[in-house]
């Protein structure tokens, strides 16, 4: 199991110089402030990145 999938992040579509992702959040997800946490935004931007950036290669990021 990967990281992404270990969060619930899924890979909603994805065609040529697009994807989406999706994760539902929990309270386990949370900040200080009660809303999701930064680190885990980003562990989904960075998800959709990691396809998005493989595409046309074997592997980049």
């Amino acid at each position: 199991m990967n990281f992404p999938d270990r969060l619930g992040i899924r890979k909603e579509e994805e065609r040529k110089g697009y994807v989406r992702m999706s994760m539902l959040t929990t309270e386990d997800h949370g900040n200080i402030h009660g809303t999701v946490h930064g680190a885990v935004i980003f562990a989904l931007i960075d998800s959709a990145f990691e396809v998005i950036s493989n595409q046309e290669r074997k592997a980049v990021a």
